[in-house]
């Protein structure tokens, strides 16, 4: 258990925020700023024609909806002894998602991790313009909430979301760094995630609310840009619509008769639930920032591969005792229900880009589409032998590499002289019939020696190399198809050529350690400076326990005998 005393800790962090000249804000007051009036549809009148706010109160295992009107009299009901979020977004329905969300009013960046030195970084970057200065500074009980509120709400096309999303990403990398963050790995969210409400309780208890201090004012979204890297910009012209809902009647008539008119909702991939117990293989590698984020993740794939909901909650729930290492940030039921929101129809279509970067585990790429290696090399092969018939070619290589007949001379050459060793060039020409410029060009010519890939010096393997890879490029080009697909092809199509790297130096250490098994005691008690030069050469010696030395060395010997 930690020594870290984190309610007097609140308590001395409020007093820093208020000397820097923090003001105290109300709850009130922070959401009548952050959503002026007319932002929000008021109450009862529904002519008005306008979104509203959606928060989101738990109670035990359940969550229960709240619309946000313009008067926002419903406030009540998430200040006090309560865990509540919301977004600083504004939604047309009552749901939370990227299909209802309406207009963007702030920036919103949850930084964890910061303690008194953290936050007296954190402050004097803000004064000395290292970091642009925050409209609100949350203290959300453990960590701090950025609002970056904007001089104008910024439209939510779904184009849109995309580009603000990717300048969300790099406003979080630029104020979470090691000097405002005993956290290294940065917790991305999206431009959509709720926060613990002001007035709301924090991790701390009802005792320790969720509580606004406002340090700046309102900024623009080219504020926030600046400083940012280049690639995230959004010009002005890109705040409107990329293509008008009656432009796009016109093009694709058959889609706005199915969407718009009709209202059918947007097709998907069905994938096999294989991916989602993928996914919970992986969710005990979670660290402590991305667990929330990674049961979230759990959600989107539970939709995506046709995971009934029931099952969903039950794996979600066993987790709990898996993630909950960190006794003073504990992983709750309450993080749970909130994470498990993400399981509908709208989260289906969450790239995996996305869920890399917010879980913070690698999802490696599948270049197969699905396919077993096998199939998708069958196919491969059958569009090569396609576009083979298109060109009016019998085999794909003719017309590839070394002209027919090409080569045949300067053999010839060569055969006579090792049978006419005084032999001269007119002599040759009458035996073999070759041109006498083509027997001057080859008079001196002499064969490579064929080499034996496996014991060849690295400079003759170097050539045979870069051969194959030159043919590889050019199937993978003319097939539009990866070069690992290609050398697959090459090889099926090559059967007598094997291509062997000879082994480094490393590699050849890697090996003959392989063939090692140390137990962890008499690994220990070799030399430092053994240990030291296997550790900076980056070999990875075999270890295991004491206690299962014998077991290993029994494995290692029957495999011996099955070779």
């Amino acid at each position: 258990m930690s020594d870290i005393d984190y309610y007097s800790l609140y308590i001395e962090k409020n007093s820093m925020i208020e000397n820097y000249g923090g003001v105290l804000t109300s709850p009130f007051e922070f959401y009548r700023y952050l959503f002026p009036v007319g932002s929000f549809e008021r109450k009862g009148c529904y002519e008005d024609n306008r979104p509203n706010g959606v928060f989101l109160t738990l109670d035990g295992e359940k969550a229960f909806k709240h619309i946000l009107t313009d008067e926002l009299s419903e406030l009540s009901s998430a200040l006090g002894d309560t865990f509540s979020i919301m977004s600083p977004v504004s939604y047309y329905g009552r749901n939370r998602n990227g299909r209802n969300a309406s207009e963007l009013y702030a920036f919103t960046v949850d930084l964890d991790g910061v303690g008194i030195r953290e936050l007296k970084n954190l402050l004097h970057q803000f004064s000395h313009k290292v970091l642009l200065t925050p409209t609100f500074l949350v203290n959300s009980g453990h960590g701090f909430h950025l609002y970056y509120v904007l001089d104008e709400p910024v439209p939510l096309y779904p184009f849109m979301q995309r580009k603000l999303k990717d300048v969300k990403y790099a406003l979080i990398r630029n104020c979470w760094t090691g000097y405002t963050s005993t956290i290294e790995e940065p917790q991305i969210q999206g431009i959509l995630q709720g926060f613990r409400m002001v007035g709301s309780s924090s991790k701390l208890g009802s005792d320790y609310p969720v509580i606004a201090y406002k340090l700046g004012e309102r900024v623009s979204l080219e504020q926030i840009m600046m400083g940012l890297p280049e690639d995230v910009y959004i010009s002005e012209r890109e705040y409107m619509s990329e293509l008008p809902l009656k432009k796009a009647a016109e093009l694709y008539p058959e889609w706005y008769n199915r969407r718009i008119v009709k209202g059918e909702p947007k097709g998907r991939w069905h994938i096999k639930r294989d991916l989602y117990d993928w996914w919970k293989r992986q969710i005990v590698k979670a660290r402590y920032g991305h667990r929330y984020f990674c049961i979230m993740c759990l959600a989107i794939y539970a939709m995506k591969c046709d995971i009934p909901e029931d099952e969903l909650r039950a794996d979600a729930f066993s987790f709990i005792p898996i993630l909950n290492f960190d006794d003073d940030h504990p992983f709750t039921e309450d993080d749970v229900i909130k994470a498990l929101e993400v399981y509908n129809e709208n989260y289906c279509t969450f790239p995996r880009y996305d869920i890399e970067k917010i879980s913070g585990l690698p999802i490696p790429k599948n270049k197969r589409n699905g396919r077993k290696q096998s199939l998708h090399l069958k196919l491969a092969r059958s569009n090569r032998d396609i576009l083979c018939e298109e060109r009016g070619k019998s085999d794909w290589r003719e017309g590839n590499g070394r002209p027919t007949g090409s080569g045949t001379a300067a053999n010839k050459v060569y055969e006579w002289r090792q049978q006419h060793p005084d032999g001269r060039k007119a002599d040759c020409h009458r035996d073999t019939g070759l041109d006498p410029k083509t027997i001057r060009k080859w008079w001196d010519y002499v064969p490579p020696k064929k080499v034996n890939v496996l014991e060849a010096p690295f400079s003759d393997v170097q050539h045979i190399s870069m051969d194959i890879v030159s043919e590889c490029q050019r199937i993978a080009a003319e097939q539009n198809i990866s070069e690992e697909e290609a050398y697959e092809l090459y090889k099926q199509d090559n059967r007598n050529v094997q291509l062997v790297k000879p082994m480094s130096k490393r590699e050849q250490l890697q090996e003959e350690l392989d063939n090692l098994i140390f137990s962890e005691s008499e690994y220990g008690a070799l030399p430092d400076e053994f240990k030291s030069k296997v550790f900076a050469m980056g070999l990875k010696p075999r270890i295991v326990p004491d206690d299962e030395y014998e077991v290993a060395m029994a494995e290692e010997f029957f495999r011996g005998l099955k070779k």
